[in-house]
């Protein structure tokens, strides 16, 4: 069959000229039909590294990329030092926040390192870090406590904030002036103590607490206490004591030990009147004695006198019975006597010998219409006997105000004064203690 002219293109088909179906002469694939059998293969790689970038940024975000891409604020430190002085090993605790994000990289003290505790696990909320600080390793003073914190935000932000604490490892350093010598019983004895720096002071005297005021002469912690021991002690010795016990703790102790010496009493056999007899020994007077030494006891830390005490009645008046006479009495009560017996008329103005308070006007057994004057630091005054009082408690009265008229009340044979001074509720000599109060002053 003929074929007649072709018009146009005629295309013929690759296996009419010898080739397979759906090759290329060349024998490959056309890249299309490649190229979409690949696809899937690249987007499931993809996929996967997408996954494991997530996975990624979200552990090292603690599960929180935005934050971990966009924080810029610093972390916070809060730490709470201690507060005073302070010895020995102490903690510092120390919160760093926002909390499982930040954590505390360094610490220094004066610029040398702390060691820290480890790190929690990323991501971890971590507790407060306990800093354990030597003091004893320091010197005594202020000290610097630097801290650094960085967050774990892409920027690794970054704070540093210092604190600073005291420390103290030395011991108070102790004062105690026992005013040297011997004591002798009956006679008052100054003694000034303290410590070079604040601290808790306290003092005794053999068995009993040493009240103490501050002492004006001196700067600083210092005190001054008078010491007595009654006078009929006998010969012996007694412990003046100090602790002290500074902010920080640190404790030191020091003592000086006191020789007591006796004093020589002159004695005295009484006889009284039966009508007085009662007032004289057995339990009325014991109750007197009870109830002078309770309101003579209490230590006011005011000093409510200037100068040297003065005795309470004009010139120089007679002592008819001195401190400290031992009276034996008929049925064998024996008594020291408390004060002086001044010899006076009836009617005498009896004055104030420095200035003070009134804390007690009444009638006693014994000593008849009295007055009691506290003029602080635990001295008082008493007069006795009198036949008229003119003052009232509580009314302060300065040296030389009258306190009353001489008299013979109580348990008197004649007009006289009975004066006495008193130290925290003891006897002590009068005029010991004018020479004592005089030498204040200097």
């Amino acid at each position: 069959m003929a074929l007649g002219p072709l018009r146009g293109v005629y295309r013929v088909p690759s296996y009419a000229a010898g080739g397979a179906p759906g090759r290329s002469r060349s024998g490959r694939r056309p890249p299309r039909r490649r190229r979409r059998r690949r696809l899937p293969l690249l987007l499931l790689v993809l996929a996967a590294a997408a996954a494991a970038g997530g996975a990624f940024l979200w552990r090292v975000s603690a599960g929180d990329p935005v934050w971990w891409l966009t924080h810029a604020t610093p972390p916070a430190i809060a730490a709470a030092p201690p507060q005073g002085p302070v010895r020995g090993t102490v903690g510092v605790r120390v919160d760093v926040s926002p909390v499982g994000r930040a954590a505390l990289v360094a610490g220094t003290v004066d610029g040398a390192p702390l060691p820290l505790p480890a790190a929690p696990a990323r991501g971890g909320a971590a507790p407060a870090v306990d800093l354990a600080i030597d003091t004893a390793a320091l010197p005594d003073g202020r000290h610097v406590l630097r801290l650094e914190a960085v967050d774990r935000s892409l920027r690794r932000n970054r704070v540093v904030q210092e604190v600073t604490l005291t420390s103290d490892n030395t011991a108070p350093v102790l004062t105690l002036d026992g005013g040297g010598g011997p004591l002798r019983a009956g006679r008052p004895r100054l003694v000034r103590w303290g410590a070079n720096e604040p601290a808790d002071l306290d003092a005794s005297w053999g068995d009993a607490g040493l009240p103490g005021v501050p002492d004006g002469t001196a700067a600083g912690g210092r005190f001054l206490s008078f010491l007595a021991v009654p006078v009929d002690a006998g010969p012996g010795a007694a412990a003046l004591r100090l602790s002290g016990r500074d902010a920080a703790g640190n404790a030191a102790e020091q003592t000086v030990t006191l020789a007591v010496e006796p004093n020589a009493l002159p004695r005295q056999a009484l006889v009284v009147p039966p009508a007085l007899a009662p007032l004289a020994t057995g339990p009325v007077a014991q109750e007197e004695a009870a109830r002078v030494t309770a309101v003579t006891s209490p230590v006011t830390p005011e000093r409510q006198w200037t100068g040297a005490f003065r005795l309470p009645l004009p010139g120089q008046p007679q002592r008819t019975t001195d401190f400290g006479d031992r009276r034996d009495y008929a049925d064998g009560y024996v008594v020291y006597h408390a004060g002086y017996d001044l010899a006076a008329p009836a009617g005498a103005v009896a004055s104030a010998a420095a200035g003070g308070t009134v804390v007690l006007v009444d009638a006693l057994p014994q000593r008849g219409n009295a007055v009691i004057l506290d003029h602080g630091w635990g001295i008082y005054t008493v007069y006795g006997h009198l036949q008229s009082t003119d003052v009232r408690p509580g009314q302060r009265v300065a040296a030389g105000d009258t306190v009353g008229r001489v008299g013979s009340t109580g348990l008197s044979t004649g007009p006289h004064l009975h004066w006495e001074v008193r130290v925290r509720g003891l006897p002590v000599d009068p005029g010991a203690w004018i020479d004592l109060s005089g030498a204040l002053e200097g």
